[in-house]
């Protein structure tokens, strides 16, 4: 069983934790090799403590390892926390929920039902073809950098899950000293 990462933006984590979202399409690449079971950690925008600013959240949550974290999902922070920081920089240890992979496909991006648009969380498949554009196309900021519009038709990955809301644990030691 594999455990990796995954980011959402703030918005689509919401809709994730309110069961709105139950799939996902992502371009291919690290993500093409799972398999039923799998698990995915969600990195999420958030923010820590503003005292913690000038540090990498690693940093932080060594210092102070059990600080509160405000999740930007679940709207705007107190005063006391500090800077936006980005989903990608979320440490596995502050994570709050993760996914169980159902069924991975591997498709071009036209072949995008209203079915499937739905379950990830739009109307139809033209709102869904917006929003494509809206977080891949070129002039995007995405994590990898690449740019792939609407109609580049990539490839992507397709990821049907079930939002688990409690964070995977750590795996424990498994070395037992011989006595």
């Amino acid at each position: 069983m594999k455990t990796l990462p995954i980011s959402f933006t703030a918005p689509l984590s919401a809709r994730i934790r309110a069961g709105a979202i139950v799939q996902t399409r992502r371009p291919r690449g690290l993500f093409d090799r799972l398999q039923p079971g799998d698990q995915l950690w969600i990195r999420e925008p958030f923010h820590l403590d503003a005292r913690f600013d000038d540090l990498s959240p690693s940093q932080a949550l060594t210092m102070v390892p059990d600080q509160r974290i405000a999740f930007t999902a679940d709207g705007e922070p107190a005063a006391l926390f500090g800077r936006r920081r980005f989903a990608r920089e979320l440490p596995r240890i502050a994570h709050r929920a993760h996914l169980v992979v159902g069924l991975v496909r591997l498709e071009r991006l036209h072949d995008v039902t209203d079915a499937d648009a739905r379950a990830e969380g739009h109307p139809d498949r033209a709102a869904y073809r917006t929003a494509w554009d809206d977080l891949h196309a070129p002039g995007t900021r995405t994590i990898t950098g690449d740019a792939t519009r609407w109609s580049d038709n990539p490839a992507v990955t397709v990821i049907a899950f079930t939002f688990i809301p409690a964070p995977i644990a750590l795996a424990v030691d498994q070395f037992v000293q011989a006595a």
